[in-house]
């Protein structure tokens, strides 16, 4: 028997059974001319045409390149530079598809033709493009957040990856994303020492329990500023590689953590403000008592020389008292006003001892004081603060020491001037001018610079003193400027109206020391028994007849019981079972023409809720002094009988 043998395949029967039966559209094409020399039917049913047609067709009629585009890249793949492309191809229905072609050029006889593998991939570049679409809009998004949005993964060995961190991460650490991606630990390395500890225990206690994560802590930021950051994340488990990823976001919330500062901050003034005023009160009738008492041992002319710089030593120190009140209340936004006509210059010579211990041995304080000044109407303690207040900057803005003058001069403005949006007259001022050397300031600090709480001295300012500088040359009437520049020195100038413009309260304050007596009837209502016995004594050696009573019940049954004239009524505002005010109203339709006088420790806020304004003719403010008292009453006693508080 005669061996059997495989039966022989030709190449060409094979090359013809896998162009014919390919699933994938093929087609032959002639390289210098484009012609398609044959097409198989995959490649119909495709394109739409018949095999005839398609024989008819060049490459450039189906692709929509140029024509010369599409025969260079038909010689490409012919000489094997360039094998695969991405063509828009037209079908016969006039849809465009993308196309991506492999072809490589196969020998036919003594012919070489380009054989074009072809397979749709429209789906796929769309596919493509809504991706990249979507990351586009992803980083936008992430970017446009403010902060640092991230993807961390920590791995099961122990390592830590960052997957994703947004643009914004740069500017919140001051460290470049691509540095963090390397190490993630970066941010852990330039946390303060004190929060790092506490970040890394709760962020492991987070995930411990597979809870969101949120932590407030602090960095070094690449500018040497300390931020306030706050994370936030939430874990999840890779299903595939078992690795825990926080998915989350770093914000910026030192401004917010500046903000909740000023307002506990506030919320201490606040308490300390209605704690000062309470105490205030009682304090100002000690120290009415007081310095009272010390006035009538001196004007008694009974005790010896020493014994009057006793009693003076005394004074000094309730003045010292009433300072120390005011400063409180000013201190608390409460403080009370007693503008006076003063001088300027004896105010700086009083302070000039307690000024050079404030601003330290380093800092010349250099003080030239106009010998003519003028005089301007102001509270005496109020300007103190002012000054005080300019040192301390001045100070703080000499680390290293340098100099501080202190001027005042006569100034006439010729044109009026408007100040932050507040007009002032032309006219006659009193000018004082505090220049330092020191580090000085930019434009930005500059227009914030009378903000309430804003402050350039980093955990040490409260960010008051000039917003409170600035409050109370504006209740005096006067208005400041600034000059400064970095590294130039600050001058402050600071113009009070003169007191020509007072001429009434000139009169009224030269009259203090020479205050009139009397002889008529007073009814002294005080709550308090020092300030009363006090009150009730200067009346009576002023030669007026007194009747005191405590509260304002007992001086309605007074009135009822007595049918003695009573010419004015003093009577404190605040008092208990009846207000002063309420008693006043009362007495007034009783006794048609009676005078009232009010006196009162309180501050303006307290004052107008019993209906009494401070700046009143009709008012006195504790404490006093018995000058004061006597002059007062009399300037109220002969005020016309149709006046009325």
């Amino acid at each position: 028997m005669e061996p059997q043998h495989e039966p022989v395949v030709s190449e060409v029967a094979l090359f013809t059974s896998f162009f014919e039966n390919h699933s994938l559209p093929m087609w032959l094409v002639e390289p210098e001319s484009g012609q398609i020399v044959d097409a198989n039917p995959a490649a119909v049913d495709f394109y739409g045409y018949s095999r005839t047609h398609l024989k008819t067709l060049k490459v450039h009629n189906i692709n929509q390149l140029p024509p010369a585009q599409v025969s260079e890249y038909v010689q490409q793949a012919k000489n094997y530079k360039l094998n695969s492309f991405i063509f828009p191809h037209r079908l016969a229905s006039g849809e465009i598809r993308q196309v991506e072609v492999h072809s490589s050029p196969v020998a036919s006889g003594e012919k070489t033709l380009l054989l074009s593998v072809l397979h749709d991939v429209t789906e796929r570049i769309h596919a493509v493009k809504a991706l990249l679409a979507s990351e586009a809009r992803l980083k936008h998004l992430t970017d446009a957040i403010p902060g640092a949005v991230y993807q961390i993964r920590w791995t099961q060995g122990g390592g830590k990856q960052v997957d994703f961190m947004s643009r914004g991460g740069e500017q919140l650490f001051g460290l470049a994303v691509a540095d963090i991606a390397l190490d993630p630990e970066l941010i852990t390395q330039i946390m303060l020492d004190e929060d790092r500890h506490a970040y890394l225990r709760s962020l492991h206690k987070a995930a411990e329990n597979m809870q969101p994560w949120m932590f407030e802590f602090r960095i070094r930021h690449s500018n040497g500023k300390v931020k306030w950051i706050r994370g936030c994340a939430t874990p999840s488990m890779d299903s595939i590689s078992s690795d825990l990823i926080w998915h989350g976001l770093f914000i910026d919330v030192t401004e917010q953590k500046l903000l909740e500062e000023q307002f506990r901050h506030a919320q201490r003034m606040e308490a300390v403000g209605i704690l000062a005023g309470g105490v205030a009160h009682d304090f100002n009738n000690l120290l009415t008592a007081i310095a009272g008492y010390c006035d009538l041992l001196v004007d008694d002319g009974h005790i010896s020389t020493a014994g009057v710089e006793l009693v003076d030593e005394i004074r000094k120190a309730a003045e010292r008292a009433t300072s120390l009140t005011r400063q409180l209340l000013a201190f608390s936004r409460k403080s009370v006003i007693s503008p006076k006509l003063m001088d300027l210059n004896t105010v700086i010579r009083d302070m000039q001892r307690m000024l050079l211990r404030l601003i330290g041995e380093n800092i010349d304080l250099r003080i030239e004081l106009d010998p003519k000044l003028d005089r301007i109407l102001a509270d005496p303690m109020q300007i103190e603060q002012v000054v005080m207040n300019l040192a301390v900057n001045a100070r703080d803005a000499m680390p290293h020491g340098g100099e501080l003058w202190l001027q005042t001069t006569n100034v006439h403005r010729t044109e009026p001037v408007n100040s932050r949006g507040q007009d002032y007259p032309p006219g006659h001022y009193v000018r004082l001018r505090v220049l330092d050397s020191g580090i000085g300031m930019e434009q930005e600090v500059i227009e914030r610079l009378y903000e309430p709480f804003f402050t350039t001295k980093t955990g040490k300012g409260t960010g008051l003193g000039m917003a409170t500088v600035d409050a109370i040359v504006k209740k005096s009437g006067g208005l400041i400027e600034v000059q400064s520049s970095p590294g130039g020195g600050t001058q402050f100038l600071l113009d009070f109206p003169s007191a020509a413009a007072f001429d009434g309260q000139v009169r009224q304050e030269a009259s203090l020391a020479s205050a009139p007596l009397g002889n008529e009837t007073i009814l002294l209502v005080e709550d308090q028994m020092e300030v009363r016995s006090l009150c009730a004594r200067v009346l009576q050696l002023a030669g007026y007849h007194v009747l005191e009573v405590e509260n304002g019940p007992e001086a309605l049954e007074l009135c009822q019981r007595t049918q003695e004239a009573i010419a004015l009524l003093v009577t404190d505002v605040v008092m208990p079972k009846m207000s002063g005010r309420e008693l006043a109203d009362r007495m007034v339709q009783e006794r048609p023409g009676l005078k009232v006088l009010y006196i009162s420790g309180y501050n303006d806020d307290e004052l107008l809720q019993y209906g009494v304004k401070r700046e009143s003719r009709y008012f006195l403010a504790k404490p006093f002094t018995t000058r004061s008292l006597m002059a007062k009453v009399r300037e109220v006693l002969d005020q016309p009988a149709s006046a009325s508080p």
